[in-house]
């Protein structure tokens, strides 16, 4: 008899302790998962944001050092062949503002990027080079990158009708957008 009476108790507890339960999974969790998820969102919009911010600073950092290469060899330089091939463009990039190899750079000589700066030409942008030719924006196989892996663009002023800067160079990062959508979300060196 002792028994039966602990046990409607016991029962009604177990029941306060059920409701307890399904209440948190019902109004807590929610709130809970809602806050984790606008946190992982806020952080994402920060990064990109620092992400933009420093190609920005990489794009500048380049303009000056091609502006420098300008002043030393005469004119800007120009992809091998004229291509528009975004890795060799970028690679022509790399070696004109770090002087390390020349192969990709129209009319010079056709020595490769060994990640010795300076060697077969002038070194413009130290940024560019961080142990054996690597930093943040120089990937391993020698070409200017931004902070989304993606190739640096540019084309030298006269060399198309949609340039946007026809006396100098136009210089850009796609951002996070895929490349060839919209433009405007671009990070660039001309008004958009």
């Amino acid at each position: 008899s002792h028994f039966m009476s602990q046990h409607p108790a016991f029962k009604r507890h177990s029941l306060v302790w059920w409701v307890l339960l399904i209440s948190f999974l019902v109004f807590g969790v929610p709130r809970i998962y809602d806050k984790i998820s606008r946190d992982v969102v806020k952080s994402q919009g920060e990064s990109m944001g620092a992400k933009r911010n420093k190609a920005q600073g990489q794009i500048m950092a380049v303009q000056e050092a091609l502006e420098a290469y300008k002043n030393e060899y005469g004119n800007y330089p120009r992809p091998v062949g004229g291509t528009d091939d975004p890795v060799t463009v970028a690679k022509m990039l790399y070696q004109a503002v770090t002087g390390d190899g020349t192969d990709m750079i129209d009319g010079a000589s056709p020595t490769t990027s060994d990640g010795n700066p300076g060697t077969d030409g002038e070194f413009f942008l130290e940024a560019a080079i961080r142990g054996r030719g690597q930093s943040s924006f120089t990937h391993e196989d020698f070409y200017l990158m931004d902070p989304w892996g993606i190739p640096f663009g540019y084309r030298r002023g006269n060399e198309s009708s949609d340039t946007h800067n026809t006396t100098t160079f136009d210089l850009w990062s796609h951002g996070a957008v895929i490349p060839g959508d919209d433009a405007k979300l671009w990070i660039a060196n001309w008004q958009q």
